[in-house]
């Protein structure tokens, strides 16, 4: 009787799942050509770029190989997404559906990651299953999967470091603390702010994890460290040290601007939790709805 109660529970997760990931899938593919109206600059110039590396191996000012970051008016950006994004162009064409069609699926994928994390985090699929359908019916998840820009990345890269951080420290595997490394610094290359992020939630993490951590043998934290630095170094120079990769942080950054305060910050910080982002904002991306009707 257990037994059968059992297999019923594990029936209807993976139903449930299921449901979720084509949902997500719909919400994400539907009309994707045409939603959102038009075709942004940044996406035409990532699919561009994307093509180029295809067939040269060069952006379209002409860099090779520039996983550093990519060239643009003012600004270096983050290179993941055209990275990604260089096979489909290169095998499928260099149309909207496939270059939108890469986030999508990076979204779709994002669903299946955040339900293995919360699995991993609290051994309960039910909890898996529930957050898989956050993530999937999310009017922000939606409306950020569907832009062929870099933040669309963000959300699989960062439920995958950390669901790559827990699994390793929980299993204590050496091959899982390497793969951590590459991760990490993958999630890196996907959007500037991750540069700052990703090094707090590792500290973070190995501070919970501070006992396990010793278990782990030299050779796979030296591995996991010269992986990382390879990948994140370039990125680190040219955020840090390079005039012209420093220049749109100098621009934009809070601490150039004289309104700094922990009042402001807080103020800027919280307004991450409102319903306005996560829902009337979406509709403003998609072109649903003007933003003085959405109640901006």
């Amino acid at each position: 009787m257990e037994s059968n109660q059992r297999q019923f529970k594990l029936g209807l997760i993976h139903i449930l799942l299921t449901v979720a990931i084509l949902a997500g899938s719909v919400l994400r593919f539907a009309r994707l050509k045409e939603i959102p109206p038009g075709f942004d600059q940044d996406e035409a110039v990532n699919g561009y770029d994307a093509y180029s590396l295809f067939l040269t191996g060069r952006d379209h000012h002409g860099h090779p190989f520039p996983f550093a970051g990519l060239e643009s008016f003012g600004d270096w950006v983050s290179p993941l997404l055209t990275f990604i994004t260089t096979p489909a162009v290169g095998l499928l064409g260099l149309r909207v559906e496939v270059v939108r069609g890469v986030t999508a699926t990076l979204g779709v994928l994002a669903i299946l990651v955040i339900y293995l994390l919360a699995y991993e985090l609290f051994q309960r699929p039910a909890l898996g299953v529930a957050a898989a359908l956050t993530m999937a019916l999310s009017p922000w998840a939606v409306a950020r999967s569907r832009f062929a820009i870099p933040p669309a990345v963000v959300p699989l890269m960062v439920t995958l470091l950390m669901l790559a951080l827990v699994w390793t420290m929980q299993h204590q595997s050496n091959r899982g603390f390497v793969a951590l490394g590459i991760i990490a610094a993958l999630t890196m290359a996907s959007y500037p702010t991750m540069k700052l992020y990703v090094p707090l939630l590792l500290l973070a993490g190995f501070l919970i994890y501070a006992r396990t951590l010793l278990s782990f043998s030299r050779e796979s934290l030296l591995y996991a460290a010269i992986l990382f630095i390879s990948i994140a170094g370039p990125l680190m120079y040219l955020s840090l040290v390079d005039p012209g990769g420093k220049a749109r942080f100098d621009q934009v950054s809070v601490f150039n601007s004289g309104k700094a305060s922990v009042l402001f910050l807080a103020q800027q910080y919280g307004s991450y939790f409102s319903p306005w982002v996560f829902f009337s904002l979406a509709m403003v991306i998609l072109g649903g709805v003007p933003p003085h009707q959405a109640g901006e």
